[in-house]
């Protein structure tokens, strides 16, 4: 995204942003990134190809990579300028960010620094860090989540 001379739709305003890491394409005409202005903050960037205008979201910690469930809602790996990484839920319906728990941890990446997120069936995800691979379940409750090492590479 960062070759798009991005145009904010609320303000008219060129958008200004100092690094980009992830894009995903979504019917029928948007492209969605996430980019981070300074250390602090989290930029999702919901494109519009045909109009050539986008829709910010921003949080206040920079986001270094994103997945989309089947439920269409996007999972985002966060950096907070304190050093933490969190797992964070952003509903397109609501635009509303929370943050994902498990009922044993209430930050499964702390002292982790995750590279990159995916997506597989039965709302589950892997996550590499720079300490091995690691497998995150979504379930229905905060009891059914589950954030467990797959491949650990310390």
């Amino acid at each position: 995204m960062d070759t798009i001379r991005i145009i904010e739709e609320k303000t008219d305003t060129v958008l200004r942003f100092n690094c980009c890491f992830d894009l995903k394409y979504q019917e029928p005409n948007y492209l969605w990134g996430v980019a981070c202005q300074g250390r602090d903050k989290g930029l999702l960037i919901r494109y519009n190809l045909n109009t050539q205008r986008a829709t910010i979201y921003r949080y206040p910690a920079r986001f270094r990579a994103f997945a989309v469930d089947a439920d269409g809602q996007f999972w985002l790996l966060t950096e907070y300028p304190n050093g933490d990484y969190k797992l964070l839920i952003f509903n397109r319906e609501t635009a509303e960010f929370r943050p994902f728990f498990t009922a044993e941890d209430p930050s499964p990446l702390n002292n982790l620094f995750p590279y990159y997120i995916t997506s597989s069936k039965n709302n589950t995800f892997w996550i590499t860090t720079n300490r091995g691979l690691y497998k995150i379940v979504s379930g229905k409750t905060l009891k059914d989540n589950h954030f467990e090492t797959y491949l650990d590479r310390t």
